[in-house]
């Protein structure tokens, strides 16, 4: 967190500060809630956090109890697994972590709402196009609102995989034509 301190002390305007923990680092959930709560006291953008892997550590990798905890501390993101990218993560957890989070929502302002984000972070990034469109489609259904594609394969992400994304869940016609707008007009 020294980085993004210092960063965001010298008033940068950011509107939103994404915290990555990458593998093998160590990173617990209770370090991320944390991070979020440091994050809230001297930054008042949006903060999207959670997990998307075990980074090194032997606990669950997302649950509703800790969904719960990181909404409670004050992400405005939660960022999850995809369903079918990390073991022990299935649709049905990810459907009871954004069914609580429609609950959570509900009679609130668009400002105190919080959203979720699914990751395809994990090497599936570089699957084959059906399994990126499984994983999209299963996040689409079970009600992610933003989805999260990898760099897996040496920092890049295969174009065809996020062009196959966008298909999967716009369809091929708002696919098209959302690549040709641009994002000045």
């Amino acid at each position: 967190m020294c980085c993004g301190n210092s960063i965001l002390q010298k008033g940068l305007p950011f509107f939103y500060l994404h915290k990555i923990f990458y593998t093998l680092t160590g990173v617990s959930n209770r370090t991320i809630e944390k991070a979020i709560t440091l994050s809230k006291s001297i930054f008042n953008g949006l903060i999207i956090a959670g997990k998307m892997h075990g980074a090194g550590v032997d606990e669950p990798i997302m649950n509703l109890d800790i969904a719960k905890r990181f909404i409670k501390t004050g992400v405005d993101i939660l960022l999850v697994p995809a369903p079918y990218t990390v073991p022990y993560f299935m649709e049905s957890d990810l459907r009871g972590i954004v069914d609580y989070i429609k609950d959570f929502n509900r009679n609130k302002s668009i400002e105190e709402k919080v959203l979720v984000l699914t990751a395809n972070g994990t090497s599936q990034d570089s699957s084959d196009q059906e399994t990126i469109k499984k994983i999209a489609l299963a996040s689409k259904a079970c009600g992610a609102d933003i989805q999260h594609i990898g760099d897996s394969l040496n920092g890049i992400c295969l174009p065809e995989n996020i062009f196959a994304l966008g298909q999967a869940i716009r369809g091929y016609r708002h696919q098209i034509i959302m690549l040709g707008k641009s994002n000045y007009r």
